[in-house]
């Protein structure tokens, strides 16, 4: 009897760790879905697709994602939280100015003058995502942020070129969350917030004397027919982030793991590049195809713009996001060398 034992319990020995193992270099294959909340034609959204067909090849099929677009799923940016972390898809693209509203610590970075250029924006935004924002949405949401990049190239675009106050006196600019209303109605313009599909037409109509966004996306939607001044405030950088359930990562071997870390890293970068290249190569077809001007903002007039606009708006902000904001500004302050 005593043999008989010895020898199930070699047997489990054995099966215990040839198990694990097994889990570990699986054969299986893995369905996921990824809600994009672009339209396919922006800058963004052809390299993120072109990653996750990357992803399959390198992982031999065994980790497929499907990819819907805006338009091909019923959700926006400010529904992602909510729709990775349910399960409902495991992969979610958002911006983090989409999620001011529900998470204020998600807009930090765009803060209208809080950075200076792409650059600094990118050493926050990693430091912020790594020692903030995805240990707390670990702990409230089962998700992280598994890729992300840092888009800029902003400016205003409008009737007239807009350095002074003076010249902002009044202007009604388009502004898409309280902190770009507030800021706008500090330097004394007049928020105006509407539907980016509604804003050409309000810009043609003198409806709106401007709007700010990205050059790129001026372009594309071809405001440059009906404004003709550019001012290069270069006023934030936003963080265009994927978003991912942590319960469906942990089901993956840890060879599809590494893949897909590495891949989406890798494709960061790209998204990163296209958005700030096609920003320079825009505003120079704007000139070139619309006769538009172009001008940089004042460096005097941006330091009174930041003297207006942190007590009201960085301050504000702050005090929304608790605890958190008092670190991501330690952070912010860090990187600046302040």
């Amino acid at each position: 009897m005593k043999t008989k034992w010895l020898a199930i319990l070699a047997i489990v020995l054995i099966a215990v760790p040839a198990a694990t193992g097994c889990a570990a270099t699986s054969d299986s294959t893995f369905e996921w879905r990824f809600y994009g909340t672009e339209d396919f034609n922006s800058v963004n959204a052809p390299v993120w697709s072109e990653c996750f067909e990357a992803l399959a090849e390198r992982t031999e099929g065994r980790l497929n994602v499907e990819v819907l677009w805006l338009g091909e799923h019923p959700y926006e940016g400010f529904d992602m939280l909510d729709v990775v972390s349910e399960g409902t898809c495991e992969l979610g693209h958002t911006q983090g100015l989409d999620l001011t509203g529900v998470e204020p610590i998600m807009g930090g970075l765009s803060l209208l003058f809080l950075v200076p250029d792409e650059a600094t924006g990118k050493r926050v935004n990693d430091r912020v995502n790594e020692e903030l924002i995805n240990p707390y949405l670990a702990d409230k949401y089962n998700l992280e942020i598994l890729g992300a990049a840092v888009g800029g190239g902003q400016a205003v675009h409008a009737s007239k070129e807009l350095n002074s106050f003076e010249a902002m006196e009044g202007m009604r600019i388009r502004v898409f969350n309280k902190e770009t209303a507030d800021a706008i109605g500090a330097m004394g313009g007049v928020p105006q917030t509407m539907e980016g599909a509604e804003v050409y037409q309000a810009l043609q109509k003198g409806i709106l004397d401007g709007a700010l966004t990205a050059a790129h996306y001026a372009y594309d939607q071809k405001w440059y027919e009906v404004v003709k001044y550019v001012t290069k405030w270069n006023e934030f950088v936003f963080s265009d982030n994927i978003l991912m359930n942590l319960d469906a990562y942990n089901d993956l071997p840890d060879d599809l793991q590494e893949i897909l870390r590495d891949t989406v890293s890798e494709y960061s970068v790209k998204v990163q590049d296209e958005m700030l290249a096609k920003s320079v190569t825009a505003l120079e077809a704007a000139a070139s195809d619309y006769d538009v001007t172009v001008k940089e903002m004042d460096a005097a007039f941006r330091t009174e713009v930041v003297a207006k606009v942190q007590p009201l708006v960085w301050d504000g902000w702050a005090e929304r996001a608790g605890s958190m904001g008092d670190e991501f500004f330690a952070i912010v302050n860090d990187e600046l060398g302040s």
